[in-house]
């Protein structure tokens, strides 16, 4: 999706530097900005890119900007060897807010994005008016890692692909089938992004491997973190929770809700991958959270 697929908005890929590592992000701006230059701040899922954001922007009514990086060792960002642990993804979104200068945002987190949301959200404290974290929290059971690593980047039986495929219709193809139930602008996407031409000609994914080893064990190392994050946001924060997640139970929400400063929880009748199935209702949640606190929800004073 290009630019003037987004009416009224003005979109721009863009760089920036943190750690050493050249890090993409998109920068979407509205033509005609309604709500005093509010920004969002879109943090997306493992395995995804900032781009996957598109569609939701061209809903929303709420804000006037949206930030959305890819993540390091994703899209169109650099790989590194140094690692893929929430802080480092924490570090270069607050080296981002700082390259910006951006002074207030509103932070959303979509899947493993709302994890770095929780561990974000206090690193820029003074700067966040809200938090959205979608379908995701600080703990994941084996059972839901297995899940999760069902939507690696790999073929529909679950083996690694190494070969790529020769043009779009059979990526796209093979996106349909491993992403049922999303939408076609969602694939476009995907297809259009998210994979490159290779060195023979292949369109083969931009994304590192090495970021799905975050599934293993290694995730646990950081889940005393992402709930010390939790209890530190000092903003409103929305818990938006989809009836048929893998990743969130009710007792788990429960946990958050109580260990969250001002918690506000939805539960939705959609999938985990809702910003890219159920677009419409997606994006109409988010909407509602933000013109809410907008509209005078309490925020506190940061100071």
């Amino acid at each position: 999706m290009s630019a003037p697929d987004l009416p009224g908005w003005a979109v721009d890929s863009k760089t920036y530097e943190s750690s050493g590592l050249t890090l993409h992000y998109l920068d979407a701006r509205r033509d005609q900005p309604a709500h005093h230059g509010r920004t969002l701040l879109a943090v997306h899922g493992l395995g995804a890119h900032g781009d996957s954001w598109l569609p939701t922007i061209r809903r929303l009514r709420s804000v006037d900007r949206v930030v959305a990086p890819d993540l390091r060792g994703h899209g169109r960002s650099d790989w590194t060897q140094e690692g893929y642990w929430l802080r480092n993804y924490a570090d270069d979104i607050v080296a981002l807010v700082e390259h910006l200068q951006l002074e207030q945002v509103d932070l959303i987190g979509m899947s493993l994005g709302a994890r770095v949301a929780m561990v974000l959200g206090t690193r820029l404290a003074s700067r966040v008016r809200s938090v959205s974290l979608v379908d995701t929290g600080p703990e994941v059971t084996p059972e839901s890692a297995r899940q999760a690593q069902k939507f690696a980047p790999t073929d529909p039986g679950g083996t690694t692909r190494t070969d790529g495929f020769r043009d779009r219709d059979a990526l796209m193809s093979f996106l349909k089938t491993k992403w049922t139930g999303f939408a076609q602008e969602a694939l476009d996407i995907r297809a259009d992004r998210l994979y490159r031409r290779n060195w023979v000609g292949r369109l083969v994914h931009r994304n590192d491997p090495e970021v799905s080893w975050y599934l293993g064990s290694a995730g646990l190392e950081e889940v005393d973190d992402m709930w010390k994050g939790l209890s530190d946001i000092p903003v409103p924060t929305l818990i938006l929770h989809a009836s048929q997640s893998f990743l969130l139970d009710e007792p788990l929400c429960e946990r958050m809700v109580a260990a969250l400063q001002y918690p506000v929880y939805r539960r939705v009748d959609v999938d985990h991958f809702m910003m890219h199935t159920a677009i419409d209702t997606f994006s109409a949640l988010i909407d509602e959270f933000l013109e809410s606190v907008r509209a005078g929800d309490p925020v506190p004073d940061h100071n």
